[in-house]
């Protein structure tokens, strides 16, 4: 297993693809460098944004399931429940008469990352993201002359 050391902090990376039916051994080699560079960058920014207050271990585990799910859709999903935290706490401070630009950057880094893991809002953001996903596959169907287009 690859070791990597990123800003003094040790990680063994997984490689879970491996030569068999479903891959060569080149394409497992392929996908085990892509999965440790992703990992890489993952934990980097980790550490970067926490310090020693890191976990590594949920960093990779967070990780290992976007790979296995699917990144962009996982980062759409994210994206869209950020803007969704934004605008809540944009509603929310207008209800109280003040307006984001009262507050510390920092301050509202926090308030939308709190607003944006709420289970309604990752539901909310899931929903919009598919729907979006769903029109753009009917398109391409569509463009394609009727034909079926992979998800």
């Amino acid at each position: 297993m690859p070791r990597l050391v990123i800003l003094g902090r040790e990680l063994i990376t997984p490689e879970p693809y491996s030569a068999g039916h479903a891959c060569t051994p080149a394409e497992a080699a392929t996908l085990n460098a892509a999965l440790t560079r992703g990992l890489a960058k993952a934990c980097y920014r980790e550490i970067s944004e926490r310090g020693e207050q890191a976990d590594l271990q949920a960093c990779v585990a967070s990780y290992l399931k976007g790979f296995s799910q699917g990144h962009e859709r996982l980062r759409a999903i994210e994206a869209e429940a950020r803007r969704i935290g934004r605008a809540r706490v944009e509603a929310a401070l207008y209800r109280q008469g003040k307006k984001l630009a009262s507050l510390a950057a920092s301050e509202i880094s926090a308030l939308v990352a709190r607003e944006a893991e709420r289970e309604e809002v990752l539901l909310e953001a899931t929903r919009r993201i598919d729907a979006l996903r769903a029109v753009q596959r009917e398109g391409l169907e569509e463009l394609a002359g009727g034909g079926s287009v992979p998800a």
